[in-house]
């Protein structure tokens, strides 16, 4: 399920939204960033479906569906 690419939800000035775009680059691995401001109707939206608070907010796409990761953090465990 690992092929595929990452949509990421980020904000601006976000250092775990940075982390992740260096360790997706870093395994060479396809992204998007879906850039967000404060209070964003695509980034409510996104919070409230998946009950996700903070940003980074990653997708794994593959097969034409959408798995959500989490964050940083679980972004780390699911590479690993």
């Amino acid at each position: 399920m690992k092929e595929g690419y990452y949509s990421v939800y980020t904000k601006q000035d976000c250092i775990f939204c940075t982390k992740t775009l260096q360790l997706l680059a870093e395994q060479r691995k396809e992204y998007v960033v879906v850039e967000c401001t404060e209070g964003s109707k695509n980034l409510i939206s996104v919070q409230e479906t998946y009950r996700w608070e903070t940003v980074p907010i990653i997708f794994h796409i593959s097969d034409g569906k959408k798995y959500f990761i989490g964050g940083y953090q679980q972004l780390e465990e699911f590479l690993n």
